[in-house]
């Protein structure tokens, strides 16, 4: 008689867990996800910051949020809204000559005229390179590491196809390639910019969600990836809004979502419906069952 599948435990439900323990269940995994607050969605949630005023409250942006990944988990009929505004982001200067970035990189050239006529010229250069870069590399957003000791046939292919995009690529940018991956981003700005405000925001957006500053090695491979993948901005979130209430009263077969609270100890409801070990917790566990696709 062959075993059950064990349980898989996911510490946070934050966006990266829920993902992770989507794909999980949807592996047929029986998978278990412990989150200490009320709500799940971790830094991507939307909260009330004063009565009436609702905004993402630790990231400003949930990017990269690759499109395979909303559809297979169909965010959209969850509530999902993504807010996508024509300026993309604002720095601020203490002497009131501020910078505005778009979507549209003409419209962020002209902006630079302002500041600078020799970085307005290099900014759609600087884009255009980067738009051929991320088309060359965006397979690794969605490929699955080869084993170190295994190589099996779609590792080969994976690789092939990566060597075959990098082969496409006019010398000069694949030196590029070559050359800003493994640097600082803040040399890298450095090259390209001489408008501070500019440089700072190509270098935040180069330290996006990472332990790092704009002078660690490696951190212009974060522009690479983001140009690779898009920058989609966030909205109120299905994770942690109005879907929330609605799906922690539908029953999962998969898996389950428990809260952490300061009640006592109970049992967790297992799949389907059947009563499971208790689980420890710092304090204790509060079983919700959420819905994971």
């Amino acid at each position: 008689m062959a075993s059950e599948p064990k349980r898989v435990v996911i510490i946070g439900a934050g966006h990266n867990g829920l993902v992770a323990a989507f794909y999980l269940a949807k592996a047929g995994f029986p998978t278990l996800v412990l989150e200490q607050r009320e709500v799940a969605g971790g830094t991507a949630v939307t909260e009330e910051i004063h009565p009436g005023f609702r905004c993402p409250t630790v990231m400003h942006a949930i990017g990269p949020l690759l499109p395979p990944i909303a559809r297979e988990m169909q965010l959209d009929k969850q509530g999902l809204e993504v807010m996508k505004q024509d300026i993309r982001t604002i720095v601020l200067d203490p002497r009131g000559k501020h910078l505005r970035i778009y979507e549209e990189p003409q419209q962020t050239a002209a902006e630079l005229t302002q500041l600078s006529k020799h970085d307005s010229g290099k900014y759609l250069e600087f884009h255009a390179t980067f738009d051929k870069l991320g088309r060359a590399i965006a397979p690794l957003l969605s490929m699955t590491p080869p084993g170190v000791d295994h190589l099996a046939a779609k590792d080969y292919l994976n690789l092939g196809r990566l060597a075959l995009n990098f082969r496409s690529l006019p010398k000069r940018d694949a030196y590029h390639l070559l050359r800003w991956a493994p640097m600082p981003v803040a040399d890298l700005a450095a090259e390209w910019f001489e408008t501070e405000l500019l440089r700072a925001a190509i270098e935040a957006r180069g330290i996006f969600g990472v332990f790092a500053g704009p002078w660690s090695a490696g951190t212009s491979t974060g522009l690479l990836m983001q140009a690779a993948a898009g920058f989609t901005h966030s909205g109120e979130s299905s994770e942690s809004d109005r879907g929330s209430a609605r799906e922690r009263r539908r029953n999962c077969r998969q898996c389950n979502f428990v809260q952490c609270g300061p009640a006592a100890d109970v049992p967790q409801t297992g799949r389907r419906g059947r009563s499971g070990p208790r689980i420890p917790c710092e304090d204790s566990l509060l079983p919700v069952r959420r819905d994971c696709g």
